[in-house]
C-alpha cells in the first residue's frame, strides 16, 4: 500500500487544498492534527480513501490528498455524507486509521 506523497506535488493540488483550507476554515489546531499524522507516515489504499478528523475530513486517492472537508460542509451536503458512507462498504474506498 501507497504512503501519502508530501513532496513535489503539482503546483494545481498544492493551489486546491490552500484554497479548501481557507474556504472551509480549517484552523491551525485542525492542520496541526493533519501535521501529526502525516508524520506518521500512514499507509493508504491505491484507490479512494478518507480520513475523518475532529473537525473535517481528509480526502484521497492513492498517494495523493484530493480535499479536505469541513465538518459543517458534510452535515449540509446530505448527498456527500451518503456518498462518504456508501464508500466505507465500497471494497474499492476506505476509511484510513
Amino acid at each position: 500500500m501507497p504512503k501519502i506523497k508530501r513532496q513535489d506535488l503539482p503546483q494545481k493540488l498544492m493551489d486546491h487544498l490552500a484554497d479548501r483550507v481557507r474556504l472551509r476554515q480549517i484552523s491551525a489546531d485542525d492542520l496541526i492534527a493533519l501535521r501529526d499524522w502525516l508524520d506518521r507516515n500512514p499507509e493508504v489504499p491505491l484507490g479512494d480513501w478518507f480520513k475523518i478528523f475532529e473537525n473535517f475530513t481528509l480526502c484521497g486517492k492513492g498517494e495523493l490528498i484530493r480535499t479536505l472537508l469541513s465538518s459543517y460542509n458534510l452535515q449540509s451536503e446530505k448527498s456527500l455524507v451518503e456518498k462518504l458512507r456508501c464508500k466505507r462498504n465500497h471494497p474499492d474506498s476506505f476509511a484510513v486509521p
